[in-house]
């Protein structure tokens, strides 16, 4: 040790860098075959016991990065074949069903914890990094330190079999993979109720998964109570919105979309589940995010957002009346149907009457908007909904699905 201590800066950065490269002559592994003793230098700071071996580094005045570096590594290394034995296969739904029984489950928990204590001891954290998770949501912070550990160690590895699932799908998934990914969630669910409720369950997964995340960002002008959040989280997975939802399958998609909104149909109250589909069309969001970016009152968006609904709604009436069934085109752009005057209709009073009619509430929407947005916003605003103010300010009518993201 003292021999370590007299060493320079500059020999111990070379031990650093060397020991990198020579991994396998230092990192030994309990249970694997006996590998050459280190010699040298090496000697004076390398130990089997891995506290010991962290502490000599640093006495060596060791960079604590590189120290994290050269530690995690050799724990790694200490408990790699032991994981990788209990990681089951993916190749089919029964091989992942035959392998990952609740045995093994267990057993690589346990390895994980024995891990993690390792690691904890070292560097005084957890391997999971779990203070990077809100555990002050929901019931969530009555848990100790080492079940939060826990519980972010069952994350951890699920995760990493989902992401093998995923991959293994190269970017389209067919009923096995779901198959798979629903297996691995069930499991997974089990795993953390034993630590946790089914709605903390929820909570935990708004938090610390992807598609929790996504969730809440697309919630988030519908300013949901956690009973909502939890109840779209769980909806949105039983569909299979959670894998699909950015999927290459649109069909797939949208037929899951529209099965969450029937549920949430019933479930929820009717300004409720209006106030749902307004707040997460894509014409809302994208209004109120022009309204922020103009630093003027949410307040301003609602206002615009009742006007262009009333606008398009109001000339649709006076087209429906007018129309006499001629066809419609449809646009192209989902969300908006284009519907204008066929020429090989003549032109009559009643007819005449509704498109000037359209052309005035048209202006009067555009001027509307102008006086609370200002010139610069007003330009904005037009150039994002340009598609139907153009058709309907030429006479036409635009049918907006304000239910589309």
């Amino acid at each position: 040790m003292k021999k370590a201590l007299l060493l320079s800066s500059l020999a111990i950065n070379l031990a650093l860098a060397a020991l990198t490269l020579s991994r396998p002559a230092f990192a030994a592994d309990a249970a694997s075959p006996a590998q050459a003793a280190p010699t040298g230098l090496w000697a004076t700071l390398y130990s089997e016991d891995i506290p010991t071996y962290a502490a000599n580094l640093r006495l060596a005045g060791g960079p604590e990065a590189t120290i994290g570096v050269l530690i995690g590594e050799a724990i790694n290394l200490r408990f790699a074949e032991r994981e990788k034995a209990l990681q089951p296969s993916i190749l089919s739904l029964q091989s992942l069903r035959e392998e990952f029984t609740p045995e093994r489950r267990e057993a690589l928990l346990q390895l994980r914890i024995e891990k993690n204590a390792l690691f904890r001891a070292v560097f005084g954290h957890s391997i999971q990094l779990a203070g990077s998770f809100n555990w002050t949501a929901g019931g969530l912070a009555r848990l100790t330190v080492a079940e939060r550990d826990t519980v972010s160690m069952i994350m951890g590895d699920y995760d990493t079999m989902i992401s093998r699932v995923l991959v293994q799908s190269q970017g389209h998934l067919m009923d096995d993979d779901r198959e798979k990914l629903r297996f691995l969630e069930s499991q997974r669910d089990v795993d953390l109720g034993k630590l946790l409720s089914p709605d903390e369950i929820l909570d935990f997964n708004l938090i610390a998964t992807a598609y929790g995340r996504t969730v809440r960002n697309y919630l988030s002008y519908f300013e949901p109570t956690t009973e909502q959040l939890r109840t779209y989280l769980a909806l949105g997975k039983k569909h299979g919105l959670d894998y699909d939802g950015g999927g290459a399958n649109l069909t797939r998609h949208n037929e899951e979309q529209v099965a969450l909104h029937a549920d949430l149909a019933k479930i929820w109250d009717a300004p409720t589940y209006e106030k749902y589909r307004r707040t997460t069309s894509g014409h809302y969001v994208y209004l109120t995010m022009l309204v922020r970016r103009l630093q003027l009152p949410l307040s301003t968006a609602e206002d615009i957002f009742a006007s262009q609904k009333t606008a398009t709604e109001r000339s649709y009436e006076l087209y429906a009346k007018a129309r006499m069934n001629p066809p419609s085109l449809q646009d192209p752009r989902p969300g908006i149907e284009q519907v204008v005057w066929p020429a090989v209709y003549p032109a009559n009073d009643i007819r005449t009457a509704a498109i000037n009619d359209i052309i005035k509430i048209t202006a009067d929407h555009c001027d509307f908007v102008r006086s609370k947005l200002g010139d610069a916003g007003f330009k904005e605003y037009y150039e994002l909904n340009s598609r139907w103010l153009e058709v309907m300010q030429a006479g036409g009518v635009a049918r907006l699905d304000y239910s589309l993201p």
